[in-house]
């Protein structure tokens, strides 16, 4: 089933009200998530949203979290925004990036669409299929496609290696005060791990309603003064094991719905829609995002715009995604390939519709 979507946002939605930090690590897909429909050539006109789109029947099949090996932390499918749809759906991305140099003047631009399908639900990730067709200053570059499997409870690529329940707490939403269980999970990276705050209400969509993460970078444990004793000892020496510095992050990052009763248009029909804003700071940057998100839409997402400042405030950079189509089954989401691959002319002729 495929949805040609010209997404709009009600009258009236502050723009700047919302921001969300993206993921946290460079290895997470640009998503978190991203992230994380697009119209094609032959179906530019809006058609009317699946039925039942809004609130998906999540598979029969689907497995859930394992609370005993988490700590108790349970995350049913129907709540995720990926996992409540059945194998097969699908969503389309436009993606407009530009870079500037330290005087603000344009020094690059990108303009893709990212094609994402959910290919398998499991007990604790889900995997998405990613095709991601780029045109880089007027110039088609070969499509990429990947395999990507993400953890249910942080959409990250990290196997989640520890979770616990903390005590509950409160946050206002939309002027509501709801009472939140609290997550805490962490994850290991080769050079360190992350640790992240989740603050999650099973009774209050969207549900998970805040995300606290940072980002701890490892460092040697052997003092400066060892290291040349170590070192005579030749063969025998042991090599130090890194620890982290818990209180020097390397990265922070924050994440947090602020509104829920804004309407997104998808198809013909009206949605509930909320937006999420956020930041992530470290020593060479600060990311500001706002985003839109619709339980009518495979992934959630429906728009995000991100801005990216260097250590002294300059912008270096920013990134603007939209959701363009999307469908519960497979169909129409391969529109832009034939047998032999990717088709230069039938994309640069579509992004310039997009635009």
């Amino acid at each position: 089933m495929l949805l040609a979507v010209p997404v709009r946002q009600a009258a009236g939605q502050d723009d700047a009200e919302a921001f969300r930090a993206p993921p946290l690590l460079k290895s997470a897909p640009a998503e978190r998530s991203v992230l994380r429909g697009e119209p094609t050539p032959a179906a530019p006109e809006a058609l009317p949203a699946p039925a039942g789109a809004s609130l998906p029947a999540p598979p029969s099949e689907a497995k859930r979290l394992d609370p005993d090996r988490l700590g108790g932390v349970a995350l049913p499918p129907e709540h995720h925004p990926w996992a409540r749809y059945a194998p097969g759906a699908w969503r389309r991305l436009r993606i407009i990036n530009e870079t500037f140099d330290d005087r603000g003047r344009l020094t690059g631009r990108s303009v893709s669409l990212r094609t994402e399908r959910l290919l398998a639900v499991g007990a604790e990730t889900y995997t998405l299929l990613s095709t991601t067709h780029v045109e880089v200053e007027g110039k088609p570059l070969p499509t990429a496609s990947q395999e990507i499997e993400l953890s249910l409870l942080a959409d990250s690529p990290e196997s989640i290696a520890s979770a616990e329940i903390l005590e509950p707490a409160s946050l206002t939403v939309g002027g509501q005060m709801v009472p939140c269980e609290r997550w805490r999970i962490t994850a290991n990276l080769p050079r360190g791990r992350w640790e992240e705050t989740v603050f999650y209400a099973a009774g209050h969509a969207p549900y998970l309603l805040k995300r606290e993460r940072v980002l701890l970078a490892s460092r040697p444990t052997t003092p400066p003064d060892e290291s040349q004793d170590q070192a005579d000892e030749g063969e025998n020496a042991v090599s130090p094991q890194p620890t982290v510095d818990a209180d020097h992050p390397a990265q922070r990052s924050w994440q947090s719905v602020t509104r829920t009763d804004l309407p997104a248009e998808i198809g013909d029909k009206l949605h509930e829609s909320f937006q999420v804003h956020g930041e992530t700071t470290s020593d060479s940057l600060r990311v500001l995002t706002s985003e839109t998100h619709c339980a009518a839409a495979p992934g959630g997402l429906v728009s995000a715009r991100t801005v990216e400042y260097d250590a002294v405030g300059r912008r270096t950079g920013w990134t603007s995604m939209q959701l363009v189509a999307l469908g519960l089954d497979p169909e129409g989401a391969d529109d832009l390939d034939d047998e032999d691959g990717f088709r230069p002319r039938r994309l640069l002729r579509l992004l310039r519709e997009l635009e």
